[in-house]
This record gives structure tokens, C-alpha cells and sequence, in this order.
């Protein structure tokens, strides 16, 4: 029995109400070995030529790593992410952050490779938090960090790798025409959830405007954001010292300076960076144009988020008051979620793709009502089957609010 029928109030996290093991995201994705991105030089290459010139760098077979890094990113262009090469760049210097903090923790470093003062400088800081809360590729165990679940693989020799890093330009087919392209999208959704975001920004690069960046924020293993937050890595700020405007509020910059307080040791300043990530940095975000650590908090996840929300669930209840009175007949849920993709702004280069993705993303913003997001799956599963998505009944009822949760009454049917 699905949760949805189980009358559970959150949907499923997977709209198809299916599981996904980390073996087959590996045969499904290519993801890149750690280690061969920060001994790599310049743009990464698309992946028919990494596949060819590189197949080692890529996890195989039985190799399954033990945290998953999803780099989410503008693109520059439609011929290439990266031209610049900026973007590698700036994943090489989390990357070689993450070894840093390593090697200092088991106290392989020297004062030339890393200090205290270190973490507080952009990049490192991130790569702390990631280093004790980022997410295990392996197990389901979402209360403690990786590098605690799996504290063999987080030693110099051995960290990077354990870590994939999946960079959607060399880690999936790009011939359009792929059909194992087709098929991989279809599970894109699983790989973000057992994944840590590594969001790539820097400002003006119209990143909230295009839907597949706000599909990739959007989709969440929880709704409470109890697991690892997504890590926003800031191109223009790498290596720069943080201010304690940027981490605090007037108010509590005292407890901002304790993470540099001079009784703490090298781990303890690490736990601290990533107890303050998590309790503080999103509230932070809210009132900033582009993001410097995470995503903003709901209902602001990117810029056209609640307008989103809005245009979607206005609709949804206007079509119902309309089919209980007589007056509307038909409703066709692909034209309700291209409405609300265009009230939200949101783009795509390639049309089509607006539909597949806002399927998605209202999917899981609706989640926390199980059955208002299982029309939104219903849909989905007849768009990518090629069939009709016109409804020819549909009643919506919000329901009395009980123990601080609002579950919907959605009835509908298609019209096949």
C-alpha cells in the first residue's frame, strides 16, 4: 500500500513510489571520481569524450561511492557549461578543501596547508560543513554525516575517493537523441535526493530563472530540511576571508566570533561551522539577492517559488468550485503546470523539457500534502506514457486543519 493510501500526510519522496539502490545509480549515472576531477586541468569535457579518453574516471561496476556530491549550475551557453572553465575551477577548490580538512584533522598538515583561520574563508568553510554533514550515497541513516557513518573512507589517502561528483555535461549522455539519455532524466529525481547539493552561483547568472536550477533546489528527501542543507559555493568569493556580516546578524555576532575561539582545536572548529550552518545561514539567506552558503527557506526557495505555489494551487481551486457548479468540464493538468512555469518566470532552453520539470517541482513542493501531490505524479506518469493528462472530474477540498497538518480532499479522473 502506498503512503498516499495509507493516509500518511507526506507523499512519497519518489513520485513513481519506487526505491532506488546506489548500485543503480551508479550503472545509471556516471559519476566522477573526486580524485580525477582535482588532477584534471581546465573546462571538464562533455561525456562522450571523458567516457573515451578518461574511463577511469568514472565509478564502475561494483564501486559505489560513499557520498555523492550533485553540482548544480548555470549553464554559459547552450554548446558548453563552462567555457571559462570557472565553474571546474571552483569544484577543484571544495575538493582540495575537503582533502585539507582532512589531512588536518588527522594532523597531516602543516601550517602551510591549513589553519583555524582557514575554515573562515569562503570555500573552506562550505567544504567544513560538508565534511561533517554531508549526506552517505549508501546508507539511509540521515541523522549523521558521512565522514561518521563511513570514518575509514574520510582519511587523506582514501577521501576523494569515496566521493562522486555528478556534473550533468560529463556525467550523462549529451547526444539529444540518446535513448539511455531519455531514461536517465526519468531518474535524475532519485540521484538529487541521495545526493549533497553543491549549488554553483556567483550574482547576475540568472541561476533562479531556469527551471531545471530550480527543479535541482526543489527537490528535497524531507520537508522539514532536517538532513544536509544545500551548499551554495559562491565563484566571485572563493578563497576570501568571511566577515561576520555574512554569517550573523547584529545581534549575534558574539556567538559568529566563537567560531574562532581560540580554546577550540582544529575539529572543534569544524563541528562548530557545521552546527552554525545549519541553525543560522538559512534564515540569513532570505533577505540576500544571491545566495552566499544555502538556498533561501520556503516559500522564497528560488525567486518565483510562492508565485508558483500560487498560480498552481489558485487554479487548482478555481477549476474546482468551477466542475462541482457545472461550469468548467475539462481541465488539462499540462496546461495547468505550464501556467504556472510561466507565472513563476521560469525557463527552459528546450520547451518541452518545462513540462517534465514542473511536474516535478510541484510534485515536491506539494509533497506535504499526499493528495494533492498525487495528482501532480498521476500526470507525470501519463506524460511520460504519452497519454492525455485532461481531467473530466476533479474536486478539491481543503480540509480542517488537525494536530497542525491541513490534509487536501483531491478527487479526480482522466479522460481516457
Amino acid at each position: 500500500m502506498s503512503d498516499i493510501e495509507n493516509g500518511d500526510v507526506n507523499a512519497h519522496v519518489d513520485p513513481f513510489q519506487q526505491t532506488y539502490a546506489p548500485e543503480q545509480a551508479v550503472a545509471d549515472f556516471c559519476l566522477l571520481k573526486a580524485s580525477w576531477i582535482l588532477r584534471s586541468r581546465g573546462p571538464l569535457s562533455k561525456y562522450e569524450d571523458v567516457r573515451q579518453q578518461h574511463p577511469d574516471a568514472y565509478f564502475s561496476g561494483g564501486s559505489v561511492p560513499k557520498s555523492v556530491i550533485f553540482i548544480s549550475h548555470r549553464w554559459d551557453s547552450l554548446a558548453c557549461p563552462d567555457s571559462s572553465g570557472k565553474q571546474a575551477d571552483a569544484i577543484r577548490y571544495f575538493l582540495k578543501a575537503i582533502l585539507d580538512i582532512s589531512k588536518g584533522l588527522t594532523r597531516q598538515s602543516t601550517a602551510s596547508d591549513i589553519t583555524k583561520a582557514e575554515l573562515l574563508r569562503h570555500g573552506h568553510f562550505q567544504a567544513a560543513y560538508f565534511y561533517e554533514s554531508g549526506m552517505s550515497f549508501v546508507t539511509s541513516d540521515s541523522a549523521r554525516g558521512w565522514t561518521t557513518l563511513h570514518s575509514e573512507s574520510a582519511t587523506p589517502d582514501r577521501i576523494l575517493e569515496s566521493i562522486g561528483i555528478f556534473y550533468d555535461y560529463s556525467s550523462v549522455p549529451q547526444d539529444k537523441n540518446s535513448t539511455r539519455l531519455v531514461e536517465v532524466l526519468r531518474h535524475l529525481h532519485n540521484l538529487i535526493l541521495a545526493s549533497t547539493k553543491l549549488i554553483l552561483r556567483h550574482p547576475d547568472d540568472s541561476y533562479e530563472e531556469r527551471a531545471w536550477c530550480a527543479f535541482e533546489v526543489a527537490v528535497s528527501p524531507n520537508l522539514d530540511r532536517m538532513q544536509c542543507l544545500p551548499i551554495v559555493l559562491r565563484m566571485d568569493k572563493l578563497g576570501d576571508h568571511i566577515t561576520q556580516e555574512e554569517i550573523s546578524e547584529p545581534e549575534t555576532m558574539g556567538f559568529a566570533a566563537s567560531l574562532i575561539d581560540p580554546t577550540n582545536d582544529f575539529k572543534a572548529t569544524v563541528i562548530a561551522i557545521a552546527v552554525y550552518y545549519f541553525m543560522t545561514l538559512d534564515s540569513l539567506e532570505d533577505s540576500r539577492e544571491c545566495c552566499l552558503f544555502t538556498t533561501r527557506r520556503a516559500p522564497n526557495l528560488f525567486k518565483g517559488h510562492e508565485k508558483l505555489l500560487w498560480a498552481a494551487y489558485s487554479l487548482l481551486k478555481r477549476s474546482s468550485d468551477e466542475f462541482q457548479s457545472g461550469r468548467r468540464l475539462r481541465l488539462s493538468v499540462e496546461e495547468l503546470v505550464i501556467w504556472a512555469m510561466d507565472s513563476a518566470a521560469l525557463k527552459t532552453s528546450y520547451r518541452p523539457d518545462l513540462l517534465y520539470v514542473g511536474h516535478m517541482i510541484l510534485y515536491h513542493r506539494f509533497r506535504g500534502d499526499a493528495q494533492l501531490a498525487r495528482l501532480f505524479a498521476a500526470s507525470l506518469v501519463r506524460v511520460l506514457e504519452g497519454r492525455t493528462t485532461v481531467l473530466n472530474y476533479f474536486s478539491f477540498e481543503e480540509s480542517i486543519p488537525i494536530a497542525g497538518m491541513a490534509p487536501s480532499k483531491v478527487s479526480f479522473t482522466f479522460d481516457d
